[in-house]
């Protein structure tokens, strides 16, 4: 695994476990599949909310977060990502 993938999975585990702190249900997909795989089966799955921490992101300091239900992305800054994934969460649970 190179420096980059190491910082992304890094960069993803403390994202996950910032989620599930502030009781957000979290499906962390690790396979070594590409994106595009593992994004066509959140989708299949039905996942309502895809956050994705890749070398663009990290490049940025940000998280991309995608509702199922938006054709458009957001970057969000990662000081604040887990605050704006778990209050979308929240919004759409109520």
């Amino acid at each position: 695994m190179g420096a980059t993938a190491s910082a992304s999975v890094g960069r993803a585990d403390a994202l996950v476990g910032d989620l599930e702190r502030a009781e957000v249900e979290v499906l962390y997909d690790d396979r070594e599949e590409t994106a595009g795989v593992k994004f066509a089966d959140a989708d299949l799955v039905g996942i309502p909310f895809r956050a994705t921490v890749s070398k663009r992101t990290l490049k940025e300091d940000q998280v991309e977060l995608k509702p199922r239900s938006a054709s458009e992305a957001e970057f969000i800054p990662r000081k604040i990502a887990t605050e704006r994934i778990a209050g979308a969460v929240r919004r759409a649970l109520a």
